[in-house]
């Protein structure tokens, strides 16, 4: 029997199981993300004017965005995973804690 919290049937599991499938698949989908963010990136830029040819800068730009949202995301879902299974409870402090880390990532790419 379900409790009246998760009768979603987006929530068919708790926070705190199976971290690495969960880490795995938000990354993957991040990285998907940010392969088409890269491409539309790199439709609208100029391109440089290096010897570089211009489909090998536009895949390069399509690799460093989909790395950098795939880690983001698998990090987002990884901390709150591990929050979830550290404290036993599922609730927004988990979020809470998989955005701070998704962001101190991305302050340290940035920098």
């Amino acid at each position: 029997m379900t409790s009246a919290r998760f009768d979603k049937p987006w929530m068919d599991e708790l926070d705190g199981h199976n971290c690495v499938k969960r880490a795995a698949t938000f990354g993957i989908k991040g990285a998907v993300i940010g392969g088409v963010f890269g491409a539309a990136k790199s439709a609208l830029k100029i391109p440089n004017p290096e010897p570089t040819p211009l489909i090998l800068q536009s895949f390069i730009m399509m690799k460093n965005n989909a790395l950098f949202l795939g880690g983001i995301a698998s990090t987002f879902a990884l901390t709150t995973c591990t929050a979830a299974q550290m404290r036993e409870k599922d609730d927004e402090a988990n979020w809470a804690l998989g955005g701070a880390a998704s962001g101190v990532l991305i302050g340290f790419v940035k920098t």
